[in-house]
């Protein structure tokens, strides 16, 4: 039997035990948030990270799996609920790059051309009717500057065609954002993609820098947007998954590449770089002997051991609609703080850390314990064991 075997076994064991304390779903499941589908019904942020949605770029630092792509998400969600007058525009780095990119920003042009014109689809699919109320000369030059940078779009609206809603919101954004939204009425959407389909053109915009200011200029004049945030995550996933390149390769490809980003785009358009502080950028000291950097204002994601536990609560919380928002619930009577103990475990103390030792602590009991059993001291136990031998 493979990982992946004994992944469905486990969650379909656990699920089974979980059911029969009140929870709907095993809340510690997933360390990736994006793949999370209940992410925004427990995602908590706090005050001090003010610079995501304020105007300007930054750098949003926290360590690895300390939360940096939900705090993008719950970003990107804000955006598309119009709760900030920012519009974001997600742009992800690779899982596993054979060599790091390019830290010449000219060859991502495309790449964030690409993104910037699948981040105003992903508004247009949620609200169609934000599209049909222009007036028409405005239908007209969205819909042609979609056209000219998107590469793929005679295949997204055929596949919109064939769809129903689930898959095309599904086809737009992670399982994290895509049930953050009601399906709009067919009919509207029926229509958006008859007006796009009017404009069908196979011009590709010569310079992909010129479509995105185009782009911001119609979002500003059209949609009220104030400024455009390209959130960009992924930037330490090569440094996740290969042991030889040292910190100090990537904290130079990022420098080289912000001050490429400060040369291309101009306020109102801004760069938020969520990003572990091993590959804080380093920048090329200017010809006055100041560095770039000190334009750029940082917020940090830190979290304390209170703040995992209320973690673990809330998520307890949202699962059991609301009936215990403990560990102890699920525990033996001699059992008691749970959810601190958990945490106390956690080395580094973050919230992926976290998450995969109260999974593991659902998969050793039912490793070892019939349904409808507590938790129990020898549970926890398995978990110290398995978790050092991880480690």
């Amino acid at each position: 039997m493979d990982a992946i075997e004994h992944a469905t076994d486990h969650a379909k064991m656990i699920l089974a035990w979980l059911k029969g304390f009140g929870l709907r779903f095993n809340p510690f499941e997933f360390l990736e948030s994006s793949a999370d589908p209940a992410l925004l019904r427990y995602t908590v942020i706090y005050e001090g990270l003010a610079q995501v949605w304020e105007r300007g770029s930054a750098l949003i630092f926290a360590p690895v799996g300390g939360g940096k792509t939900a705090l993008r998400l719950y970003a990107t969600w804000s955006s598309l609920r119009n709760q900030y007058a920012f519009f974001a525009i997600p742009y992800v780095l690779p899982e596993h790059w054979d060599a790091l990119p390019s830290p010449e920003f000219d060859k991502h042009g495309h790449a964030l051309m690409h993104a910037s014109a699948d981040a105003v689809l992903t508004v247009l699919a949620a609200f169609p009717q934000r599209y049909l109320r222009l007036h028409t000369a405005a239908q007209h030059t969205l819909a042609r500057l979609l056209w000219q940078m998107h590469p793929e779009l005679d295949w997204v609206l055929a596949q919109w065609e064939e769809s129903d809603w689930e898959e095309i919101i599904g086809g737009l954004l992670p399982p994290a954002l895509a049930h953050g939204f009601l399906a709009p009425p067919v009919s509207r959407l029926r229509s958006l993609i008859t007006h796009l389909r009017l404009e069908e053109t196979v011009n590709q915009a010569s310079d992909p820098f010129d479509a995105i200011h185009a782009l911001f200029d119609f979002l500003q004049m059209q949609f009220g947007y104030r400024s455009v945030h390209f959130l960009v995550d992924g930037v330490d996933a090569f440094f996740e998954t290969n042991r030889d390149p040292l910190p100090i390769m990537g904290q130079r490809w990022l420098g080289r590449w912000l001050e490429g980003f400060q040369s291309k785009f101009e306020p109102s358009i801004f760069i938020k770089v969520f990003v572990p502080d091993l590959l804080r950028p380093h920048f090329r000291p200017r010809n006055n002997g100041h560095r770039i950097s000190q334009n750029w204002p940082e917020a940090r994601l830190q979290w304390s051991k209170g703040m995992l536990v209320e973690m673990l609560r809330r998520r307890l919380f949202v699962a059991s609609d609301g009936k215990f928002d403990s560990l102890d619930a699920l525990a033996d009577i001699k059992l008691y703080d749970l959810d601190r103990r958990i945490v106390d475990l956690a080395l580094p103390a973050t919230p992926r850390e976290v998450l995969w030792l109260a999974n593991r602590l659902f998969i050793e009991h039912c490793r070892h314990q019939p349904i409808g059993e507590y938790l129990e001291e020898q549970d926890v136990r398995r978990v110290i064991e398995a978790y050092r031998i991880k480690a």
